[in-house]
C-alpha cells in the first residue's frame, strides 16, 4: 500500500511538473495554489491525513493545461 501511494504521488509530483514547461508562472502558481490550500485545509481542521492528500493533489487543478494550445491559454489570435 505504501508503495503504492508513494507511486501515485509521484505522477501527480511529475504531471505538475509537466505544467511547468507551458511556462514558468504556470509553475510558481502551481506551488502557491498547494500552499493556499494547505492552509486551508488546515483552517477548516482537517486531519492530518486529509491536508497532505489535499496538499498533494491540489497541483492537478491545471492538468488540462497541457493539452490547450499556447494560443489558446495565451489570448494569441492570428
Amino acid at each position: 500500500t505504501k508503495e503504492i501511494y508513494e507511486t501515485q504521488l509521484l505522477i501527480i509530483q511529475k504531471l505538475g511538473i509537466a505544467t511547468e514547461y507551458k511556462d514558468n508562472d504556470t509553475g510558481f502558481h502551481i506551488a502557491r495554489m498547494s500552499n493556499y490550500c494547505k492552509l486551508l485545509a488546515i483552517t477548516c481542521e482537517l486531519l492530518d491525513e486529509e491536508v497532505e492528500s489535499i496538499y498533494n493533489a491540489s497541483p492537478m487543478h491545471d492538468i488540462g493545461k497541457i493539452g490547450i494550445s499556447d494560443s489558446v491559454l495565451l489570448n494569441l489570435v492570428n
